[in-house]
């Protein structure tokens, strides 16, 4: 039997723990707690609709940029990289983090040093794509699979 295992690494973390104190009863089941994003809600500064969920986007991408899964409608490498992620609404004021996905099922990579990503919203003035920049710490950009998440204020 193969075992399978997801490292998820500090970004990642970050969004899960962020959204399940954020969209969830309070630690109690007393309390329910909102996203607050600047720029919205009403004069008294709450949200207009204080029951409304943030939206979720994915994408798991592979090295040489085909979208594996997720609920993006497409992914380009543009070079080595450096990657385009396309959704099929605007994703400008998302929250973005980006992981490295060194094993993922059908993935024979390993890293030889630490990879950290770079996630921006709006590519090339597009509302709808997000660019990914990998790369390894000590050699620059490096082309390899990833998984990209963002958080999207209810619209």
């Amino acid at each position: 039997m193969r075992h399978r295992f997801l490292i998820l690494t500090g970004p990642v973390v970050a969004v899960i723990l962020a959204l399940s104190l954020a969209c969830s009863d309070g630690p109690l089941g007393t309390e329910r707690r909102s996203i607050q994003v600047a720029g919205q809600g009403n004069s008294s500064g709450r949200p207009e609709n204080p029951t409304s969920r943030p939206t979720m986007h994915y994408a798991r991408v592979a090295k040489f940029g085909e979208l594996v899964d997720g609920t993006a409608t497409s992914a380009t490498r543009d070079f080595a990289g450096v990657y385009r992620v396309t959704f099929p609404e605007s994703v400008v004021g998302c929250a973005g983090t980006v992981s490295p996905a060194i094993a993922f099922p059908g993935s024979a990579e390993q890293a030889s040093a630490p990879i950290v990503g770079n996630v921006r919203m709006g590519f090339e003035g597009r509302d709808d794509e997000v660019g990914v920049e990998m790369a390894a710490i000590s050699s620059g950009t490096q082309s390899t699979a990833f998984f990209l998440v963002l958080v999207c204020p209810s619209r």
